[in-house]
């Protein structure tokens, strides 16, 4: 691998490809609602059988997603764009995969539960639901943010007299 540096050509490939990817996840995503719905009011049994079967149909358009990337060859444009929505496609069902299967195990959720950054790190990146914001857990995290909304309450609060009354965003901030 070596580095160059860029072209107008290769940034305009780039780019291209980028738009692939980032078309190929959003519509997955759409595709998976279409081939999957997601049950309601279901026993605990039946819905870790509607989770295996999601994450089944998401592990499906990967390897879907990966096998046409693979298999198409070209040095087009829409050859580019069609690869890159396959490999997006690909990609953003693999993250999701990895985030259903990291919630649903709680060696993993003991693992990342806290609020080190290791732990912190970890629960991000593998996408972790339903842990909670560690800076809703932490004291010390959740003060300056605390301090901003008040100082800004205090602000917009001053800003606003009886004489002239509060519109849009200063009558919501006045108002909470």
């Amino acid at each position: 691998m070596k580095y160059k540096k860029p072209s107008s050509a290769s940034v305009q490939d780039s780019a291209t490809l980028l738009g692939g990817v980032v078309a190929g996840g959003a519509v997955s995503k759409g595709i998976l609602g279409l081939i999957h719905k997601d049950k309601v009011g279901v026993t605990a049994e039946e819905q870790k059988k509607e989770d295996r079967t999601k994450m089944a149909k998401r592990a499906g358009l990967v390897v879907i997603g990966l096998m046409g990337a693979s298999a198409i060859d070209g040095k087009d444009t829409v050859t580019a764009i069609v690869k890159g929505a396959l490999t997006g496609m690909a990609g953003a069902q693999a993250l999701e995969l990895v985030s259903d299967f990291s919630s649903k195990n709680e060696t993993v959720k003991t693992a990342v539960t806290g609020s080190t950054k290791a732990k912190v790190f970890l629960a991000q990146t593998l996408g972790v639901r339903g842990l909670g914001c560690p800076c809703n857990e932490t004291a010390s995290l959740n003060a300056a943010r605390n301090r901003k909304r008040n100082s800004l309450r205090m602000y917009v609060g001053h800003t606003v007299t009886e004489e002239q009354p509060a519109s849009g965003v200063l009558a919501l901030a006045n108002a909470s």
